[in-house]
């Protein structure tokens, strides 16, 4: 423990240097415990979903990219392997309790190991277990981590407590790479002050079977024109649920699941550090239903789709704005889903809040259905691009899913362009070496999330790196050029990563990332590195 001493006082006078500069107090410090949480998933069965915590880092710009200046940064003394699956139901993991230059803080950014190699954990350093099967997990650019924004202060001899919320249900992509089962982290994480927070309890009555049901926390904020998730959860075997780490406010709880028909309860109240039952007593009853099972497409690969309905205000004498019933990642080696998703065929079941006394519940048609044909409002959203409804604006349970035509709009600044080479990490030899890949997939991150892909080798063939004849020393190295990605704005710095595999003779790869920064438009020395693991 002594001898890490000397680099930790190295690290905090560094950090207390460059939030000098950013205007924060070198002089005085207070704690911040950093734990993972995570709601429980719905999507998939999981037995273990683990991830190896490295670093955490924190920066005074929200806007800040990973490497610019001013980032305080704390490596763990041992990276932390978390398993997200059991932190379910308002447990934490805690992984950070570290001394903090006193001032107010814009962006936090958790560092993850790389998957590729397993120094940390056998057989990946992040990893899927369902069964007797282990896949793994794969964390794109996770050399730049994966950034939380959001303001938060730090006060002198005070500790905060912030949570790190994992989604497991959203956020664990199922791919399939060379035949294989894999599972991409496609992370939107948000935090939570533990010391500003209530809770949510209820419990469920539906027909028998399994019908995977996720509760969602939603509120529709004042600039907003639909309702946004805050939180969500599962229901546990017992048929309760637990809606834990919600600021104080009213919220909208949306409940549903495959098989069954979806309810609404209006204006459930948070207050801090208490919990609200919705039923004093008994069960919310949840009606059996069909479902119908749409897919799609959308450019970015990264992009992610809600599913909306709307109260009829008829019924309800309010104006109505969409509820999000369904999410979903697209596949980013695709820009589809992995498999096609369930969306309910059945009317709305709303009621308010009672304080805690049985709900009146009336059934509702939403205003998206057509000629008596369930129907959604369906929006594509990624990173830095602009919300997108479908073509139509809605589609309905004839037919086969929303129709996204063309790539979706840049939602901040203009056009920008990454383009670069790809090294391999014999580059600097003096012998003749040679690495082929048939298959090459590029990864262009913002934050640690995938905004888009690019798969070269489906359309050029495999792709090579081989020496140079000069005696040079050098490789010949292929590039790559992205579409259009949004620049011009100060956050628009992204990360640039791949993937390769050749299936026989087997062969791996996996890039060492790049940053490639767009702040002033095109880069064209994005560079990256491919290094052959096997």
């Amino acid at each position: 423990m002594n001898r890490q001493r000397p680099f930790y006082l190295l690290v905090l006078a560094m950090a207390l240097f460059a939030l000098s500069a950013c205007g924060g107090s070198p002089d005085t410090t207070g704690t911040v415990q950093v734990g993972l949480t995570d709601a429980a998933a719905t999507e998939e069965s999981f037995d273990n979903v683990i991830v190896t915590v490295t670093e955490v880092w924190f920066h005074t710009r929200g806007s800040a990219g990973p490497g610019d200046a001013g980032w305080i940064k704390f490596p763990l003394a041992t990276p932390k392997p978390v398993d997200l699956a059991h932190l379910t139901d308002g447990q934490i993991d805690n992984v950070l309790n570290q001394q903090v230059p006193v001032g107010d803080y814009g962006q936090i950014r958790i560092l993850l190991a790389p998957t590729e190699d397993n120094n940390f954990l056998a057989p990946y350093n992040n990893e899927v277990v369902q069964g007797p099967s282990s896949y793994p997990l794969r964390v794109p650019d996770a050399s730049h981590g994966i950034a939380l924004a959001g303001t938060f202060h730090v006060a002198e001899a005070a500790t905060l407590r912030l949570a790190i919320d994992f989604n497991l249900n959203n956020d664990v992509v199922k791919v399939a790479r060379n035949s294989a089962t894999e599972f991409i982290l496609k992370p939107r994480l948000r935090y939570f002050d533990l010391d500003n927070t209530g809770s949510i309890t209820g419990t469920v009555s539906s027909p028998a079977g399994v019908h995977w049901f996720v509760v969602k926390a939603e509120q529709r904020d004042a600039s907003d024109n639909v309702y946004s998730v805050k939180r969500f959860t599962g229901v546990r075997s017992d048929n309760t649920f637990v809606l834990s780490f919600l600021k104080p406010g009213s919220y909208d709880i949306v409940l549903r699941g495959r098989g069954v028909e979806t309810v609404i309860i209006r204006g459930v109240p948070v207050v801090r550090g208490a919990n609200t039952p919705i039923l004093s007593s008994g069960a919310i009853a949840i009606p059996s239903g069909t479902d119908f099972y749409p897919n799609t497409t959308v450019s970015p690969t990264g992009a992610w789709v809600n599913f909306y309905q709307t109260l009829d205000n008829r019924m309800t004498g309010r104006t109505e704005y969409p509820y999000e019933i369904r999410y979903r990642h697209l596949n980013p080696f695709t820009g589809s889903f992995f498999s096609n998703i369930a969306l309910s065929n059945g009317p709305i079941h709303f009621g308010a809040y009672a304080a805690g006394n049985a709900i009146s519940f009336q059934s509702i048609t939403p205003k998206e259905w057509t000629g008596g044909n369930a129907g959604f409002m369906a929006i594509a959203d990624a990173v830095n691009f602009r919300r997108t409804p479908c073509d139509n604006g809605k589609f309905d349970n004839t037919s086969a899913g929303p129709v996204f035509s063309g790539r979706m709009p840049v939602g901040y600044g203009t056009d920008a362009i990454a383009s670069g080479t790809i090294f391999s990490r014999n580059r600097l030899r003096t012998t003749a070496v040679t690495m082929t890949l048939d298959n090459v997939m590029l990864f262009i991150t913002h934050g640690g999330m995938v905004v888009d892909t690019l798969f070269p080798t489906a359309t050029q063939g495999p792709m090579g790196w081989s020496m140079m004849i000069d005696g040079s020393g050098r490789m010949q190295n292929p590039t790559y050029t992205t579409m259009s990605l949004p620049g011009g704005f100060p956050a628009a710095v992204y990360g640039i990563d791949g993937l390769g595999w050749t299936a026989s003779p087997a062969a791996f790869a996996a890039g060492i990332p790049g940053i490639a920064d767009l702040r002033n438009g095109n880069d064209t020395a994005a560079d990256f590195t491919m290094r052959k693991i096997f």
